[in-house]
């Protein structure tokens, strides 16, 4: 997918896709009469902490009382505990994994989606593996991070990838 920047707006265009995604980027001013990050700039930190491996970034998009829940999880998990989630289930399973985004877009200045593709090398039997998910993020004005992420992927194909 490639992201043009025109003036102020941004085009997504989406290789699965002949229409674009037409969002706009900018600044939102809270009471506080600073400036803050846009959702679509928050979504984007998160996922250039995780394609950079980097877990002190992963646990920074996120606010401190941030939480994360996907389908492998019980229930919400810290934004730390978010970071270590990242090193030992994903990083370590998947040395190679990097998070592709198809579509991104915000719902309002606090909400958003991203459907992504994720590809990587399975550390213990070298077999790729390349599945679909998607994630839902709301975003806290105060604190310019993320508050929740919650991830849906397609734990079967992953599965069946894995073991052939």
């Amino acid at each position: 997918m490639a992201l043009k920047e025109t003036s102020e707006w941004f085009q997504l265009w989406s290789p699965y896709s002949r229409a674009a995604l037409v969002i706009r980027s900018l600044p939102v001013s809270v009471d506080q009469g600073r400036d803050v990050m846009s959702i679509i700039d928050a979504m984007n930190r998160w996922y250039a902490a995780w394609n950079a491996h980097d877990t002190a970034a992963v646990a920074d998009a996120m606010s401190p009382a941030g939480t994360y829940i996907d389908p492998t999880l019980d229930s919400p998990i810290d934004n730390q505990t978010t970071a270590q989630y990242a090193v030992s289930n994903v990083f370590e399973t998947y040395p190679d994994a990097h998070f592709e985004i198809l579509t991104l877009g915000a719902m309002s200045d606090t909400t958003g989606a991203a459907q992504w593709r994720m590809t990587g090398t399975h550390k213990s039997n070298g077999r790729p593996v390349a599945t679909k998910g998607a994630d839902f993020f709301n975003y806290d004005l105060v604190t310019d991070r993320l508050s929740t992420v919650v991830g849906y992927f397609d734990v079967l194909s992953a599965q069946k990838q894995i073991s052939g």
